[in-house]
């Protein structure tokens, strides 16, 4: 919530500055495109809060995803507990698999 809050106050603060204000005239001073250019980063910034691409609030702890040796126990137990199942082959010299294990498999969204 803190997070949303913090984008839009950001992302006011950069409409304010004139963030789409249309200049009129071809000679506009430098102090105003400035200050219009910061205004469209605070936008920008605002945005990236309002995603959640960036954050201020702490990221909970995730746990490690629980990876079992024996693939029929483990699809018997997630049909049981009614969830989803995973079957993950890899080898060492893969590299997309390192990739998927680095990014994939440590994403909170994943766990």
């Amino acid at each position: 919530m803190t997070d949303i809050l913090v984008g839009i106050v950001i992302a006011v603060v950069g409409v304010g500055l004139g963030a789409f204000r249309v200049f009129d005239g071809y000679s506009v001073p430098v102090t105003k495109k400035a200050v219009r250019f910061f205004g469209v980063v605070l936008v920008g910034v605002g945005l990236a809060f309002l995603t959640r691409v960036l954050s201020i609030t702490s990221k909970p702890d995730i746990e490690a995803l629980e990876w079992r040796e024996d693939a029929k126990e483990a699809l018997e137990q997630a049909k049981t507990e009614r969830r989803p199942a995973l079957l993950d082959a890899t080898a060492d010299w893969c590299a997309s698999c390192k990739k998927l294990e680095k990014e994939t498999f440590s994403d909170p969204k994943v766990v």
